[in-house]
């Protein structure tokens, strides 16, 4: 995931195993507000993300690994991937 990603999307999937719903599948969250960016560190960012109906969070240029966009899927295992990129490597 990239800056650009973060300041244009609006929903992202954990790429990370750890962060997984308690089916196993991928933890979505979406966007709840501005993509904070400063003049000063122009690399940094931190854009508040919502999970369920209670949970809040932020992704910024620490945890950006952690995530990828909703329209695609970097997750190494399988089993992490949303549906459509698991679909996309059935054999």
């Amino acid at each position: 995931m990239t800056k650009q990603d973060a300041m244009t999307l609006r929903h992202f999937h954990a790429v990370d195993p750890k962060r997984s719903n308690a089916d196993g599948t991928p933890m979505r969250v979406r966007a709840n507000g501005a993509c904070k960016i400063w003049k000063t560190r122009p690399e940094d960012f931190r854009l508040p993300v919502k999970h369920g109906l209670y949970s809040y969070g932020y992704i910024d240029q620490d945890t950006k690994g952690d995530w990828a966009p909703g329209d695609r899927c970097d997750a190494p295992d399988v089993s992490l991937r949303c549906r459509a990129c698991r679909e996309e490597v059935k054999p």
